[in-house]
């Protein structure tokens, strides 16, 4: 039967979708937390006032919901980008964080489903706009087999910025985890605990929602993430930054989907770490820890302290989202790519200036 494209840029038809979303994005290969219906009306909650909606929706013959092109439009960030109007996933073009954004498609619809949905939105941007920018795709997903899609139809993708995403395999015990890293990997994770119980005091490990209110949990996450990360850190910067993962957060308290622990020594809380629970796995959103203690290694104790209680919930894996920091390669037992994909429209001369100018760039920086 043929498919039906149709863009939805209202809040009302937005949430005449959820009853459909999340049933759709169980039955894809894009699952994930950041595409899910909490997200992402969570996200366009906040970010309505400069991301404004432009989902892309495909129906069959029969009125079932077969994909969803989950598109944002508005302005980039920086400089060079203001002047450019954009489509993105939702969770781009803003100082928020949204991994492994994709085309959610019914599994085994994909070969007319993702096509109908690319031609929709090279339509889409052929109109208004001037340059497309997907951000933080994973090789080998839909998102990524798009870009061969817009060149048979005549545009001009462009991967950018390839970067890693570990991952970890949860064994089924922690001590069958142990017996896979070497005896320096296992004594780092000794030794700190003992320092720490011995020169600052008797450890323990408080859970947001049970041994600690969700509100002081939180309060005391962002304190401690500012203080590891500073002017540098991009997480809990912005007033509306905090009050996405504040919503976001009471909302997984509820449904059993939030993990926030805080370690504390003597009294005082000196490590945090912030995960987020769908699929059977955990994501590793955030974590923070006061950096004048970073000798005592607080941070490595308390994410060997979660990991245990994930690997004893049953969880499958440990994603620590994009990123090659060297504690992630450590903990890590497999890597995927992520990448960006950058495409202008075929009409805007501002889209394929700024694409040139980003080309010839990156050719002079390698």
């Amino acid at each position: 039967m043929p498919l039906r494209t149709e863009i939805i840029d209202t809040r009302a038809a937005f949430h005449r979708l959820k009853r459909e979303w999340d049933p759709l994005l169980r039955h894809s290969r894009a699952d994930g937390f950041f595409l899910s219906w909490n997200y992402v009306a969570t996200w366009h909650s906040i970010y309505e006032h400069r991301a404004a909606l432009r989902l892309i929706t495909a129906r069959d013959g029969c009125g079932k919901l077969v994909g969803i092109a989950p598109m944002i439009a508005g302005s980039g960030l920086t400089r060079a980008r203001r002047a450019l109007r954009h489509l993105a996933f939702v969770g781009g073009l803003c100082r928020s964080t949204a991994d492994y954004p994709d085309f959610i498609v019914t599994i085994g619809r994909e070969d007319d489903v993702l096509p109908a949905l690319c031609e929709a939105i090279l339509a889409d941007l052929r109109g208004d706009f001037d340059l497309m920018h997907l951000s933080a795709i994973r090789e080998g997903s839909l998102a990524a087999r798009s870009a061969e899609i817009f060149r048979e139809l005549g545009a001009a993708p462009r991967p950018v910025h390839p970067r890693p995403s570990p991952y970890l395999t949860l064994p089924s015990s922690w001590e069958e985890l142990l017996a896979t890293k070497s005896k320096n990997f296992r004594k780092k994770l000794r030794h700190p605990a003992n320092r720490i119980t011995r020169e600052l005091g008797a450890i323990e490990v408080h859970t947001a929602g049970v041994e600690i209110d969700l509100a002081e949990a939180m309060d005391a996450l962002i304190h401690l993430n500012r203080q590891r990360w500073g002017k540098a850190g991009r997480a809990f910067h912005t007033g509306r930054f905090v009050q996405l993962h504040r919503r976001l957060a009471a909302t997984l308290a509820e449904q059993g989907d939030l993990s926030l622990k805080l370690l504390s020594a003597g009294g005082r809380y000196i490590a945090a770490q912030h995960d987020f629970l769908y699929g059977g796995k955990a994501w590793g959103f955030q974590s923070g820890w006061l950096p004048q203690l970073s000798d005592y290694a607080a941070g490595r104790v308390l994410l060997a302290r979660c990991i245990q209680d994930y690997i004893a919930d049953g969880l499958i894996e440990y994603d620590f989202l994009p990123g090659a920091a060297e504690y992630k390669q450590s903990w890590g037992t497999g890597e995927r790519r992520v990448f960006d994909l950058e495409m202008p429209a075929p009409s805007s001369l501002r889209g394929r200036a700024f694409a040139a100018a980003r080309a010839l760039q990156s050719a002079f920086a390698s």
